[in-house]
């Protein structure tokens, strides 16, 4: 965990110190809050970490000598093979979405589309 503290830090460290150069060149707000935001978010992520892990024994990726077996954890189960109906869902979503903007005759390719993509992932699923 001293690793992601560290990383965390360096880029809150990044974001306030670009984020303070940025107003004092600019005078932008909506740029500057991003870049302070961009500091502030990780900021309050490492001290949570920090907080959270205070007293307990260190993490296998904190020990330079610990071998990856270490720090694999537990099995999760099988992933399912390829599949074809994400990429024919996310057409299908984006035919829905142009059949919003231009019309209802993309609308109803679009749902038709993404009934049977979400047909098909149900049936892959089963097995």
């Amino acid at each position: 965990m001293r690793v992601a503290v560290r990383i965390l830090l360096g880029t809150a460290a990044f974001g306030l110190v670009v984020g303070a150069i940025y107003w004092f060149i600019s005078y932008e707000a909506a740029g500057t809050t991003l870049l302070l935001g961009l500091g502030i978010a990780p900021l309050i992520l490492a001290v949570y970490a920090a907080r959270d892990r205070r007293g307990q024994a260190a993490l296998p990726e904190d020990l330079p000598d610990a071998p990856p077996e270490q720090a694999a954890g537990e099995d999760v189960g099988s992933f399912p093979a390829e599949s074809v109906w994400p990429i024919a869902l996310a057409g299908a979503s984006v035919l829905v979405l142009g059949g919003i903007v231009y019309g209802p005759a993309l609308l109803v390719i679009g749902l038709l589309g993404g009934t049977v993509a979400v047909m098909g992932l149900m049936r892959e699923s089963r097995g």
